[in-house]
Parts: structure tokens; C-alpha cells; sequence
């Protein structure tokens, strides 16, 4: 292989390993917010992701000496990230990996020079698309972060370590001058690349390259998204290898038709979309192509090249932040600031990224600039290289086997609140979720909190995941775009209609999904709720599940998490919106239905470490017999979410 052809593996996986580590540390931090509703003193770690801003200090350096020792850095730190167990050593060495990778970036883009913009460019897009590959295999969720994902993650390691030593000889030269000299023009031009830059990787890593999240976001078939992506991937990769000459009208239309394709994402979810998708996907593999290769305007300097990358790094974590408050902003400050605004923000972080890229497009027509193609038969190799992606990232988000049909009764149903994935040790573990399912060997699940495909979460699918790693049909609630908690419905058996009922929220919006499944020769419905933590928003919710349940036909069941105890157990004031007097009105408790051992000993399940509060529910309607009620309480379902699950198994009439 050329040396092109190392430098391309090198970038490609360092950038796999980058996107491993972003997708474990991000939520790392969240869980600690989550934890305490508030921004924790650990989001300062966020501010790894202004590593590059140490070259402002140590620019002299000569990139060409640093770009093995940081890639070897970063390996060495990813491999670290495999075999670390508990949430502090996660948090840290996935946070370490990003600084290392981000400190590698400049200086390998300097020492590769200006025709090496275009290979770089599509490394960094192979990296994107390597991810995806790999979670459209393991059902949305991250493979390399999975017990068994040591043997895949010192595979890569190896390939990245040897390209690494293959690459380190190449090399061009590059002044080292004091930040001072930049000049003002020079330091705006820095800024603005960086703030390009960190619009396109916040775009990525949020949304636009990974199928599973666009499916969920909008509600499209995850195989038309991932065909989507990889055609625009390929494409791009195919247009820069062979050398582009960028024109003014040529990047105003791609750009106008990828703030076109974040606008439908936000506002509408046409049918168009996936052929927007892959426009967009071509458009930011060459934007990508243009601002490295603007970097090497003038005379580049490591500083300069810290600089912008530091700015790219301040503009990513501001946008991540704005993407997650968007959700969570009732717990924080300034709540109409965040409230609804999740489709504005996408829009400016596309504005921002095209505005630089139009920019230096325009002045590329005064500097001539042109992004070298790669040399040899590198284009048919990479052709095959995305065309391969491309298969096994469809036929990965095609698996989806028939769940096996138990006996129609009698049935175990279960509800549990899976804390976004969030386990009591603040670790992102869907396995751990699946496993407690798997022992509770329920036909129907409830699930609350199953939010789906957030950069919060991992952008992992959790609940494709249990579905297909399970065997259940799935039901899921609101769109990912309307961020709101997520609501799940699980089913061995088949679920003929679905649809998300908002409940009146006076905090952040609250749903219910109503769902009709087929058990034999019966239609069983099955209502899923959450609800608020207000106690005058409960009782408006309670009134409101009464009226929509009250006349539904029969049989039915009522599953949730609806953060009230039964007004028994509420000395006081406590329970003064007396949410389980409203409901039991109207639907019985299958705990105390099958007289279960007493409330105290074994029916709370809220905080799952030490229960002391009955908030979680089965409630079914009449006809509908209780066979058993029981709370699994084991060291795995005390760590793998904040709730404990309720599993009741009833006799249908």
C-alpha cells in the first residue's frame, strides 16, 4: 500500500475510536446530571474537548514528531476504555481518548500538507460510517462498548497501531511561528474554520451519520436511512478521491440542500428525506474536504491549526449541550430558553457550518484551491470499501427476527422504568436492561424512559435493541425529535395498532401509548403511562387516564410509572393529588389483587438500591384474573436502572 493509503487507515480508525469514546463519555457526564438534576461539577470534562487550545501554548512543536506518539496515545487510551471497569474510570479514560485524538487531528493534518485534505476528508467520513456499520449490526447500540467488545477493539487497534508505523515517515514541512503572527485576518480565518468544523462534527455525531438515530427521529424505515447515508458517503468519498475543484455555485447548492435536509429533519419528516440525507452526507464528506484543505492556507502554523480546532471543540460541546437541555430543561435555569427549541438549534448549527464552508469557497476562487485526488486505484479500492459498508450495515438494520408467539394465557406482563439505560452506578448498560427482562420472561413489557437514539444516551436504539435481542414486537412512543421521556411497549405477541396520547404536562410533556395486541382470538388493550413529578400535574394526568381508559373495550391492562404511592402510605400532605385512589376507581391493583407478601417487605420499588416507595404499576381491568404479583429484587436489578421492575402474570377472561 502507498503511503495515501496508510494515512487514509490511519485517520479512519483513530476516528472510529474517537466516536467510541465521545458516545461513552458524553453520557457519562449526563448520568451524573440526571443523577443530581443539575449540571454536576464532572461536566467541566467537557472541556477536554479544547485540547487543541494547549498549542497556543506549546506551538513550536514540530507536528511531525507528534502525530505517532498521539496516535499511539489514542489506541493506547481506547484499549484502556475496553478493560475499565466502573463509571469514574470510563468517564476518564474515554475523556482522555477524546483530548488525545483531538490534539492528534492538527497536527496529522499538518504534516500530511494540502494534497492530503481530500484523503483525510474521507478518512474522517469512513471513520462515521464504520461506527454506523457497527451499530446497525449490534441493533443501535455500540458493539465496542459491549462485554465482549475487547476482541473488535484490539483488532482495530492493531490495524490502527501498524498504519500508524507505516505512515510515520511521511511529511512536509511547516513553519512554527508565534500566535501574534497569524495576524487578525489569520486568527478569523482560524475561527471561522473551527466553527465549521464543530458544526459538521455536531451535526455527525448527533444525527445526520447514523441511520438509527434518523429512523427514531423522524419515524422513517431504518433501511431506507442507512442506504441513505452510505450512498451519500460513497458518493462523496467518490467525488473527492478523484480530485474536486470547488465552485461558489456548486457548494451554495449542496450547502442550501443540507440546511434543507436538517429543516425537514426538524419540522417535517417528508417523504423525501432519505434522498436528502444522502445529498447532505455528499455535501459534508466534500465541506470537510475544503476547510482541511483550507487549513493549509498561507503559512500554516500548529497554533493557528490549535486554534481552530479548540474553537471546533467549544462550538461541539455548545451545541451537544443546547441538543440535550432541550430534553432535560426542567431541571435547569431558564427553562423557556430551552423549551421547544430543539429544531432552532439544529437549523443554526447548520447555518454555521455552511457559512464558513460558502465562505471559503468563495475565497478558494481568489486562492485557487483544489483538493488533490487520491492516487493509484485508491478510488476503486474505497468504492468497495463503502459498497461493503453499505451491505453490511443494511442487512444489519434488516435483522429483525419473528418473535415466537407464546400460549395465549395466561401471560406475564411486566413494567419497569429503565432510566434512560442509566444504571444506579451511573454506567450506560441496555444489557444489563435486557438481561433483567430476559429473567422476568415476561410476554409484555412496559417500559418508561426508553429514550432512543440521543447523543445523551449513546445514540444507541435501545429499544430496537431489547426488541430484536429479545425476540418482542415494539411499540414506541413520541418521536425522537419531539424530545420527549421515552414510552415502550414490548410484545411476544403481535401489536396490531399503536399510537402516543399526550398527557397534560405542566413540567416536561408526559405521554401514554395506546396499544392494541393480538393474544389468540383476543385484542387485548394495553395502556403504558408516565407520569409527572408534580403532585397538581398528577392529578390532572390521573383524571385525564380515566377518561381515556374508562370506556376502551375489554380486556385491558394500565402499566407505568406514575410517581405516586397508594394514599395509605402518604402521611400528611404528601399525596395530596391522590393519583392511586383516582385510577383504582376505575382499574384494580394487580398487587393487592394477588395478595402479595405486605407492601413494606417486597412491593416498593423506588429507589431500586434501598425501595421505600410503591410507584410503579399493573393495573388491569375487569374480567382479568392475578395469578401473582412479585418485585425482582437481586444485586442485577438493583444496579441496572433507579426503579426496580413489577412483573404480575394474569389470566385473561
Amino acid at each position: 500500500m502507498r503511503p495515501h493509503s496508510w494515512r487514509l487507515v490511519a485517520i479512519g480508525t483513530l476516528t472510529w475510536f474517537f466516536l467510541q469514546a465521545v458516545h461513552q463519555f458524553l453520557p457519562s457526564i449526563y448520568a451524573r446530571a440526571i443523577e443530581t438534576l443539575s449540571v454536576p461539577p464532572s461536566a467541566a470534562l467537557v472541556f477536554l474537548f479544547l485540547a487543541p487550545l494547549a498549542y497556543l501554548f506549546v506551538g513550536s512543536i514540530d507536528p511531525a514528531k507528534l502525530v505517532l506518539p498521539l496516535g499511539l496515545g489514542v489506541v493506547a487510551l481506547r484499549l484502556a476504555l475496553a478493560v475499565t471497569p466502573g463509571s469514574d474510570a470510563i468517564l476518564l479514560f474515554s475523556g482522555l481518548t477524546v483530548a488525545t485524538y483531538l490534539l492528534y487531528l492538527p497536527a496529522h493534518l499538518l504534516r500530511g500538507g494540502n494534497a492530503s485534505a481530500g484523503i483525510d476528508a474521507i478518512g474522517f467520513a469512513l471513520g462515521f460510517a464504520a461506527d454506523a456499520t457497527a451499530r446497525a449490526i449490534y441493533f443501535g447500540s455500540d458493539p465496542f462498548a459491549s462485554p465482549s467488545g475487547l476482541v473488535p477493539v484490539l483488532l482495530v487497534s492493531a490495524i490502527a497501531v501498524f498504519s500508524l508505523i507505516r505512515n510515520r515517515g511521511e511529511s512536509v514541512s511547516v513553519p512554527r511561528r508565534a500566535l501574534e503572527r497569524l495576524g487578525r485576518r489569520g486568527v478569523v480565518r482560524m475561527v471561522l474554520l473551527g466553527l465549521g468544523l464543530g458544526a459538521i462534527l455536531a451535526l455527525q455525531v448527533t444525527l445526520l451519520a447514523y441511520p438509527s438515530v434518523l429512523a427514531r427521529f423522524v419515524a422513517v424505515a431504518q433501511p431506507a436511512m442507512t442506504i441513505a447515508v452510505f450512498t451519500g458517503v460513497g458518493l462523496g468519498v467518490g467525488i473527492v478521491a478523484r480530485g474536486i475543484r470547488p465552485s461558489l455555485a456548486m457548494f451554495l447548492l449542496g450547502n442550501a440542500i443540507l440546511i434543507g435536509a436538517v429543516l425537514d429533519l426538524a419540522l417535517i419528516g417528508s417523504a423525501v428525506l432519505p434522498l436528502l440525507v444522502a445529498i447532505a452526507e455528499l455535501v459534508i464528506v466534500a465541506d470537510l474536504s475544503l476547510l482541511f484543505r483550507y487549513l493549509h492556507l498561507g503559512s500554516p502554523t500548529l497554533r493557528g491549526a490549535g486554534l481552530a480546532f479548540g474553537v471546533a471543540g467549544f462550538a461541539f460541546i455548545a451545541y451537544v449541550f443546547a441538543f440535550v437541555l432541550t430534553l432535560a430543561y426542567a431541571f435547569v435555569p431558564a427553562r423557556t430558553l430551552w423549551e421547544g427549541r430543539l429544531p432552532l438549534f439544529l437549523v443554526l448549527t447548520a447555518l454555521l457550518a455552511t457559512v464558513s464552508v460558502v465562505l471559503f469557497a468563495w475565497r478558494s476562487r481568489l486562492h485557487d484551491i483544489r483538493v488533490e485526488g487520491a492516487p493509484g486505484a485508491i478510488p476503486r479500492v474505497l468504492t468497495g470499501a463503502v459498497v461493503i459498508l453499505l451491505v453490511v450495515a443494511t442487512l444489519g438494520s434488516l435483522v429483525a427476527p419473528e418473535p415466537a408467539t407464546p400460549s395465549s394465557s395466561p401471560i406475564v406482563v411486566m413494567t419497569y422504568n429503565i432510566h434512560q439505560g442509566f444504571g444506579q452506578d451511573g454506567v450506560l448498560g441496555i444489557e444489563r436492561i435486557a438481561e433483567v427482562i430476559r429473567q422476568a420472561d415476561a410476554d409484555i413489557v412496559a417500559i418508561q424512559e426508553s429514550d432512543t437514539a440521543r447523543v445523551s444516551s449513546g445514540n444507541q436504539d435501545a429499544v430496537r435493541f431489547l426488541a430484536v435481542r429479545l425476540g418482542y414486537h415494539e411499540a414506541y412512543g413520541p418521536l425522537t425529535r419531539d424530545q420527549i421521556f421515552g414510552v415502550s411497549i414490548l410484545s411476544r405477541f403481535p401489536i396490531l395498532r399503536w399510537e402516543t396520547i399526550p398527557l397534560p404536562s405542566t413540567e416536561a410533556e408526559r405521554v401514554m401509548v395506546e396499544a392494541d395486541v393480538q393474544i389468540g382470538v383476543q385484542v387485548l388493550r394495553v395502556y403504558v403511562a408516565h407520569f409527572g413529578l408534580l403532585d397538581a400535574e398528577r392529578a390532572v394526568q390521573a383524571d385525564f387516564v380515566r377518561q381515556i381508559t374508562s370506556s376502551a373495550p375489554s380486556p385491558r391492562i394500565l402499566l407505568g410509572d406514575f410517581n405516586s404511592v397508594p394514599h395509605e402510605y402518604c402521611p400528611g400532605t404528601e399525596c395530596s393529588s391522590n393519583v392511586y385512589a383516582k385510577l383504582t376507581a376505575n382499574w384494580r391493583d394487580s398487587w393487592t389483587a394477588a395478595d402479595p407478601p405486605p407492601m413494606e417487605s417486597a412491593g416498593p420499588t423506588w429507589p431500586a438500591t434501598a425501595p421505600t416507595q410503591r410507584i410503579d404499576y399493573v393495573f388491569v381491568g375487569p374480567g382479568i384474573a392475578v395469578d401473582f404479583a412479585y418485585v425482582p429484587r437481586n444485586r442485577l436489578t438493583e444496579v441496572a436502572s433507579d426503579h426496580l421492575p413489577v412483573v404480575v402474570r394474569v389470566v385473561l377472561p
